[in-house]
């Protein structure tokens, strides 16, 4: 079990006569942020306490605001990379689609809101994303 506050201990988990031990890993103590910020793993940590509804959590840690900026930073950098190759417009939306989703994660209306942010203001947007902008206020 990766404990991204730390604080975890090992344990034993049993139900309906299946019985899992588990190990702790605890950031920052037994793993360093680097080198979970280095890898495939912060992703995924990022995306589970996301779908868990754990984004609080996240922006109370520095290794959380850490994960979310290099998220955000990488997936800009694939945006603009889709940029060149299709063109700057479609770049644009790419861009913001793939911030979208790193920053918030799977939304419904992820498309329809790259594609309005992108047109309207797309710096001014990606600004407000990065600086911690809700979706409500993304949508209004």
């Amino acid at each position: 079990v990766l404990w991204p506050m730390g604080g975890g201990y090992p344990g034993r988990f049993t139900r309906d006569r299946a019985r899992l031990d588990y190990r702790s890993i605890n950031v920052p103590g037994d793993l360093d942020p680097a080198t979970l910020l280095a890898s495939p793993l912060a992703v995924q940590v990022l995306e589970a306490m996301r779908r868990r509804g754990m984004n609080d959590v996240l922006e109370q840690t520095e290794s959380g605001r850490e994960i979310a900026r290099k998220n955000r930073e990488q997936g800009l950098e694939q945006g603009r990379e889709q940029g060149r190759e299709l063109g700057i417009e479609e770049g644009y939306v790419n861009a913001m689609r793939d911030l979208l989703q790193a920053t918030y994660g799977d939304i419904d209306d992820l498309d329809a809101l790259a594609q309005r942010l992108a047109h309207s203001d797309n710096r001014g947007n990606i600004a407000r994303i990065v600086a911690g902008a809700t979706l409500a206020e993304l949508r209004d």
